[in-house]
């Protein structure tokens, strides 16, 4: 399954919102009742900028991810239970013509189970 997360982050950056926080803990509680479910963190950017250096950024946002979920729930999230996937720039799912656009692009998308198709 496939659930995008209202996990935002700042501008040009892998650090988050104030705002995500919450958006966090929740994707923790529900990743922990997952039990020992593969999880893949897609994360993806606005279309400002460099597309080679939003492709590392939206690594660098999965990756940030990845970390906050095994710090804050070690025995949840072994070696190899968490795989990052980045995109970059290349499938926003808003215009990237307003601040808000731009907001929601700057996002992780989570996949719970095995996606070879993705």
């Amino acid at each position: 399954s496939r659930k995008a997360w209202d996990i935002q982050f700042q501008t040009s950056s892998a650090a988050f919102t104030k705002e995500a926080e919450g958006q966090l803990g929740a994707l923790r509680d529900d990743l922990v009742v997952a039990g020992g479910t593969m999880v893949e963190i897609h994360g993806h950017t606005d279309a400002v900028g460099n597309p080679d250096a939003n492709m590392a950024l939206s690594e660098q946002r999965a990756f940030a991810v990845k970390r906050w979920l095994e710090a804050h729930a070690p025995a949840s999230f072994p070696e190899g239970r968490v795989k990052v996937v980045a995109h970059g720039q290349k499938e926003p799912i808003a215009p990237n013509d307003t601040a808000e656009g731009r907001a929601k692009n700057r996002r992780v998308v989570i996949v719970l189970g095995t996606s070879d198709a993705i």
